[in-house]
């Protein structure tokens, strides 16, 4: 079967009158105004107009201008009304028809999976967007129910196409669904803090679930992790009690560790009424912590992003009662508050549920332990040595946190989403290769030019969390002759630091380089970072981290 633009470009060219065009000896850019010329360079701009030509997206200005001598944006138009759509009267083309089938085998996509699927299904050369794609099918009649959305399941624009990296291709009585319960979610979320997905979708309502959930996860402001079993989530992008406890505990610590400020955000929520009958536990808000972007993680330390937030009059007398006092019983913690004149109910709600206190329960329930957050022993500052490789120290573990903090620090420059991203890619490619003018590539070890080098990322960006997208050990350096391609599709992938084949080769020449490839180490430095971010193949499930 023909690729789609192939098919495309023969029925314009099939189309075409073998009289001569008026006006011989004009030129349109370097080329003579022979009839066969202008019939190729028609078949160009529709191809163009469609997705499927050298043009990301383009306007009819755009085709107007890239063009040289067309002239206007409305001969752009004329061009493509009279050369195929007023040809089409109707017709379905085999290979267009073949795509849309591909399409409606789901009801919804991310537009990457998608249109990698297209290119192993052999149907399209590689492909920079679905929408001016499913622009073209529906001028046949195909896959109208479709339409490509953002990240927030609003409509996706060409203005957004640098700002989101991927969307998601709906249809629109299920985008009108995952809408409503986006929405709930959102609304949910705040004074919860985490939710899991069964408080906005019934646990019997499995498949619309999952599709919320990859709705979630492709968001870059929602945190989303499944632990023991269940799906949690958070959105970043706003404010939520978590947050806000948070930023009442940093206000005395610059660091707190993971396991004490779950602890302590866990007893500070349970000050509240849920609007779900359930606050998550230690366990959950310890997840949510390492993939938040709210945190700055250090193994086992985290230190918050933000501002702190100023302690009320009640919380000062409280800091004044217990700093440097060790830890206090329940009832030597409220003799000493009656004695400042704390309340009882206050003493429960502001005290015994503060932010700024460490609850010891491991004793049982007559036996708490109080303890302010600032007489706790400090977190330490370095990695646990379980996580950290002998290579690190080679790489530099302080030149490792050095580029972490610079990719922190990203975002908080006011500038577009486009530009931070250039500068994020720009201290990744400095992170591997610094000064060098030659490098060897993650996968075949060959050595060459920096410039023949891709800064790769081990996963797709849009599906990597606010924390991975600040992790220096997200990306490697990958060979722009062959391996680049053959990891970004999912022909290779990395397991437990070794190349493996991934999805099928689409044929016998890429069959020998991927066999040849296979069974090859990584070099330690490049397989730094958690398992789950060499998840590159598509349909592959990605490797969750063990629950807490």
């Amino acid at each position: 079967m023909k690729t789609i633009d192939q098919e495309l470009s023969e029925f314009i060219l099939s189309g075409q009158s073998p009289k001569s065009a008026s006006g011989n000896g004009a030129r349109i850019g370097h080329k003579t105004a022979s009839t066969s010329l202008y019939a190729a360079r028609n078949a160009e701009l529709i191809l163009d107009h469609f997705g499927m030509g050298g043009l990301f997206w383009p306007t009819l200005q755009d085709l107007a201008d890239a063009y040289e001598g067309l002239g206007t944006r409305e001969r752009a138009r004329q061009i493509i009304k009279t050369k195929y759509q007023q040809r089409l009267n109707g017709q379905v083309l085999p290979t267009a028809a073949a795509t849309a089938k591909l399409l409606e085998s789901r009801p919804i996509w991310t537009e990457s999976d998608f249109l990698v699927r297209l290119e192993h299904a052999g149907f399209a050369q590689k492909l920079d967007a679905a929408k001016p794609l499913l622009n073209y099918l529906k001028t046949q009649g195909l896959a109208d129910d479709y339409g490509v959305y953002r990240e927030d399941l609003k409509p996706a624009t060409r203005d957004s196409a640098l700002e989101y990296s991927d969307r998601l291709i709906i249809t629109k009585p299920l985008k009108a669904r995952l809408q409503q319960a986006y929405t709930e979610a959102r609304g949910g979320v705040g004074l919860n803090g985490l939710c899991r997905m069964s408080n906005v979708v019934p646990p019997e309502e499995n498949e619309f679930g999952d599709q919320l959930q990859s709705v979630f996860k492709l968001h870059k402001d929602i945190v989303c992790f499944e632990n023991q079993g269940e799906t949690w989530f958070a959105f970043d992008d706003r404010d939520n009690s978590l947050v806000n406890y948070a930023e009442k505990t940093f206000f005395l610590v610059e660091t707190c560790s993971i396991d004490n400020l779950s602890k302590i955000l866990e007893t500070a929520l349970r000050s509240r009424t849920s609007p779900y009958g359930e606050f998550p536990d230690a366990s959950v808000i310890s997840r949510w912590i390492k993939n938040s972007r709210h945190f700055e993680i250090t193994g086992n330390s985290a230190r918050l992003m933000g501002d702190p937030t100023p302690l009320t009059d009640v919380e000062n007398t409280l800091v004044e009662i217990m700093k440097g006092k060790g830890t206090f019983n329940s009832v030597e913690l409220r003799a000493k508050l009656t004695e400042f004149g704390f309340q009882p109910a206050t003493i429960s709600k502001k005290v015994f549920h503060s932010p700024l206190v460490f609850v010891d329960k491991t004793r049982g329930r007559r036996k708490y332990q109080f303890t302010l957050v600032t007489d706790l022993e400090p977190p330490s500052s370095q990695e646990n040595s379980a996580d950290r490789s002998p290579d690190q120290d080679l790489h530099g573990a302080d030149r490792y946190f050095a580029f972490k903090k610079r990719l922190q620090e990203l975002e908080t420059i006011d500038v577009p989403s486009s530009t931070k991203a250039r500068r994020e890619q720009g201290v990744l490619r400095n992170w591997l290769f610094a000064d060098e003018d030659h490098s060897a590539c993650a996968i075949c070890g060959k050595v060459l030019a920096a410039s023949s080098l891709v800064t790769a990322h081990k996963k797709k960006r849009s599906k990597c969390t606010a924390n991975e997208k600040r992790d220096p050990y997200i990306v490697f350096p990958l060979c722009s002759f062959g391996c680049d391609y053959l990891y970004e599709r999912g022909f290779i992938t990395i397991v437990n630091g070794r190349v493996r084949s991934g999805i099928d080769a689409p044929g016998e020449t890429e069959l020998k380089v991927i066999e040849a490839l296979s069974g090859k180490s990584i070099a330690a430095r490049w397989a730094r970072g958690p398992a789950a971010y060499f998840d590159n193949v598509p349909g592959k499930a990605p490797v969750e981290p063990a629950s807490e």
